[in-house]
């Protein structure tokens, strides 16, 4: 009994415990999203994408990245899928993953409903 609401109560709980992580990435990514923002309006207002950024850091993971997910769950996942969403600027692909973490990570309001 005590095993099945354990159970039944652990994705609450780990929701409730990942919050606080979730909120900070938040805050990390749109850091960096505000970073690549104003790093792209110095450079005579051009906005790279994500892709050639990567591309420019580390081209070895970018070519494994390409490599792992043709392999495995196929090329018609690489050319149109994350080859669009790479192509994005990589400030509006930041600001949209640090979007997802702060609404996955906000503080859930307590609602009491008392039926009389």
């Amino acid at each position: 009994m005590r095993l099945l609401r354990a159970l039944k109560q652990a994705p609450r709980r780990i929701a409730i415990a990942l919050a606080p992580i979730l909120r900070f990435m938040s805050a990390a990514l749109l850091l960096l999203a505000v970073v690549l923002f104003v790093a792209g309006m110095t450079q005579d207002g051009l906005h790279t994408s994500t892709a050639a950024h990567w591309q420019q850091v580390s081209p070895s993971s970018f070519d494994a990245l390409k490599t792992a997910v043709s392999q495995r769950i196929g090329v018609w996942f690489w050319d149109p899928v994350l080859k669009n969403l790479l192509a994005l600027p990589a400030y509006l692909l930041f600001g949209l993953l640090a979007l997802v973490c702060g609404i996955a990570g906000r503080r859930r309001r307590v609602v009491n409903v008392f039926v009389n």
